[in-house]
């Protein structure tokens, strides 16, 4: 979502990815528990409720949010000259991803993931709506 929303050369593609990406933290976590408890209520995802699969479901939509934000600023600092090289020599846009930008956003991504997973363990809203007594979770 990250790489949509800064390399899109399509101007409404590139702001709806945008959006997309903000909007789970854009509400508050009661709001966004008692939504989560609404979609496993109504849709077949039901039998994951009460799961650590549900848990981290609605952790992973939520705080999501703040990862691609992250990710972003590091992609628009890596020059789209190494993709279109990479490109020009034959690589497919798979290769690079895999070959250019993930090497140079490695290091991004691990802080990345070690700030939302600090900042998610203080998150006590959500687990109140979709979780049990029996349910652990960390904080």
């Amino acid at each position: 979502m990250s790489i949509t929303a800064v390399r899109s050369s399509n101007r409404f593609l590139s702001t709806v990815a945008d959006i997309t990406a903000s909007l789970p933290r854009a509400m508050p976590g009661l709001v966004a528990g008692l939504a989560f408890l609404w979609i496993y209520l109504l849709t077949p995802l039901r039998t994951i409720m009460y799961t650590y699969m549900g848990l981290a479901l609605a952790y992973v939509t939520i705080w999501s949010a703040l990862g691609v934000r992250i990710i972003m600023g590091s992609i628009i600092q890596i020059s789209r000259e190494l993709e279109n090289v990479a490109l020009i020599h034959g690589a497919t846009p798979t290769q690079v991803v895999v070959r250019i930008l993930a090497p140079l956003l490695s290091r991004s991504l691990l802080i990345t993931w070690l700030l939302v997973f600090i900042l998610s363990i203080r998150e006590h809203s959500i687990p109140l709506f979709i979780a049990t007594s029996g349910t652990q979770v960390i904080g």
